[in-house]
């Protein structure tokens, strides 16, 4: 049958099917049970002529109408030759409004889907519709497929619907990095001079004495000379990079649009806790940026702390009597300590005055100085759990912030994506040596620095 008549006569049969369905749920109405069979088996008649008339597609009438009525064929239900398709590559919305448009058309709609499906036993279904129901529960099943002993078996279930909320995680954590000064560079290294300590006459040296001889002279008397003397602090930038691979079936099954970006920002945000982790406590310095709180760091001040395993007082002043303060000094410490922290006293009373809030996101203070806690630091007993840092004291330099790249030809016949990530940062502590004002003799008597952390032995 040419198209047009088939769609008259599928039309004509839904539009009776319909108006049977639309008297038997009107609640106004009564028949018994003669005419409710009779309308019954009528119902089944035209469904079954309908299924019948849906057999033919109008892709099976091309031909035939082109030969019967010599019609020009229009252009959207031309076909194309074989050689000139080319293949597509759907995701999963694609797929499902491609499914949506099938259903309407073999089946009318959802509804009679629905009821389809429970009359099936009754009334079969026709070839066409039956790839459909194929079609949906091979839709249902997508997965995505695991390695090889993954520990969820392998294969995970593709939810039908999905949120880009369980591609969320949070990676961000805290480092000297967030305070230090930072320098933009050109090149690959920094260098940043600084004054060199000097003993001044009298042997009493005082911090960057060494500019210049202060002292009380005689009116028209010759003042004493010093030179001034620089030495430089070499800062080395390095290249952070990561790489990282998606299938393209996975980035085509992507429901929310929402997986490749999220992977980027999870995999660039651990680049930069990268750095951050070796700016702060991490990197030794052969290679790699220097830690401030790292032991190779020759400005590092270590306090004994008072007892094994523990945070006290005492050693919340020891450590903060010899860190020299200023708008950037942050305490870091291990999640670990809170607890020690929590339960501070001083004398026979708790001390809670080192907290701002329990139920306003832990904004915590000890000494006046923020607390930053961050998994970084060694946990509570280790060197390095509790340290006070000033930013200031810190010099990051950046010469590239992150940059993404992905690119489909890498392995363009593994039909997968490529992306990698890369940085250029160093860091290093500016001062190379401690502090102490007025030192006799050139002897430090009382050392302070930028960087101070506890030691994991106790005072003896």
């Amino acid at each position: 049958m040419p198209a047009v008549k088939k769609n008259r006569a599928v039309n004509q049969f839904r539009s009776e099917l319909e108006q049977l369905r639309t008297d038997l749920l009107d609640p106004t109405k009564n028949f018994s049970v003669e005419e409710m069979t009779t309308k019954k088996d009528a119902m089944a008649a035209l469904n079954m002529r309908l299924q019948i008339a849906g057999e033919m597609t109008v892709d099976d009438t091309l031909e035939e109408r082109s030969e019967e009525d010599g019609e020009n064929i229009p252009a959207e239900l031309r076909r194309e030759a074989p050689d000139s398709r080319e293949p597509i590559v759907t995701g999963y919305k694609q797929d499902i409004e491609a499914l949506t448009r099938r259903i309407e058309k073999e089946f009318g709609g959802p509804n009679s889907l629905i009821l389809a499906l429970a009359r099936k036993s009754e009334v079969p279904m026709s070839s066409r519709q039956r790839d459909v129901i194929a079609a949906i529960d091979a839709l249902q099943k997508r997965v995505f497929v695991g390695t090889e002993g993954d520990a969820g078996g392998g294969e995970f279930l593709l939810p039908l619907q999905q949120v880009a909320s369980i591609f969320s995680v949070d990676v961000s954590v805290g480092g000297i990095a967030d305070v230090a000064t930072r320098y933009n560079v050109a090149g690959r290294t920094l260098r940043i001079p600084y004054v060199v300590q000097t003993d001044a006459t009298g042997g009493v040296t005082r911090p960057m004495a060494g500019i210049a001889q202060v002292t009380i002279v005689g009116e028209g008397a010759e003042k004493p000379e010093r030179e001034v003397k620089f030495l430089q602090r070499l800062l080395t930038v390095y290249k952070w990079a990561a790489y990282t691979e998606i299938a393209d079936e996975i980035l085509a099954d992507d429901m929310t649009g929402q997986l490749a970006p999220t992977i980027q920002r999870l995999i660039g945000g651990q680049v930069m806790n990268a750095i951050n982790e070796s700016a702060t406590i991490d990197g030794d310095g052969t290679g790699d940026m220097l830690g401030a709180f790292h032991p190779n760091n020759g400005s590092l001040l270590v306090i004994p702390r008072e007892n094994a395993n523990d945070f006290t007082v005492t050693d919340a002043f020891n450590t903060f009597a010899q860190h020299m303060v200023g708008p950037k000094s942050r305490w870091f410490m291990s999640p670990s300590v809170i607890p020690k922290l929590a339960a501070l006293t001083l004398g026979s009373n708790t001390l809670v005055t080192w907290m701002g809030s329990l139920t306003n996101g832990f904004p915590a203070t000890l000494l006046g100085i923020p607390i930053t806690f961050t998994p970084i630091m060694p946990i509570l007993g280790t060197q390095g759990d509790v340290a006070l840092g000033n930013g200031e004291y810190y010099a990051l330099a950046l010469r590239q912030a992150l940059t993404i790249q992905s690119s489909i030809h890498y392995k363009f016949r593994n039909d997968i994506t490529a992306y990698r990530f890369f940085a250029r940062a160093g860091g290093l502590p500016i001062p190379d040596g401690t502090y102490a004002y007025k030192a006799p003799g050139g002897t430090k008597e009382w050392e302070m620095s930028p960087f101070v952390v506890l030691d994991d032995l106790e005072a003896s």
